[in-house]
């Protein structure tokens, strides 16, 4: 099968395919009536295809597929604060402990 691994497309995955074929035997993915068919092409002439809801969504969901990540390039520990303080207490405990190295016991 020419399906490549979920990537995301805004909070919903999307379906990265190397064939038009695979791409539209698929379909468009269930509630995603405004979503349309992209194809994008890198620079060796090499397409992909996913089903996104804009241009920019369908090349956020193909970069990040290939590992590219993105971030504000000011943030500030009151941004920082302000995206903790609008999650959860769960997600904000395990994006901490992600970043946090857990603490050595004292002897």
């Amino acid at each position: 099968m020419s399906e490549k691994k979920n990537g995301t497309n805004g909070n919903s995955k999307a379906v990265i395919y190397t064939s038009l074929d695979e791409a539209r035997k698929a379909g468009r993915p269930e509630g995603h009536d405004k979503w349309s068919l992209f194809k994008l092409t890198d620079p060796a002439g090499d397409a992909v295809y996913v089903w996104a809801y804009s241009v920019s969504l369908a090349m956020l969901a193909v970069a990040r597929k290939q590992g590219w990540k993105i971030g504000t390039a000011d943030a500030s520990a009151a941004r920082v604060e302000s995206a903790l303080d609008n999650m959860s207490a769960e997600d904000r405990a395990a994006l901490l402990a992600k970043y946090m190295p857990a603490a050595k016991s004292k002897k």
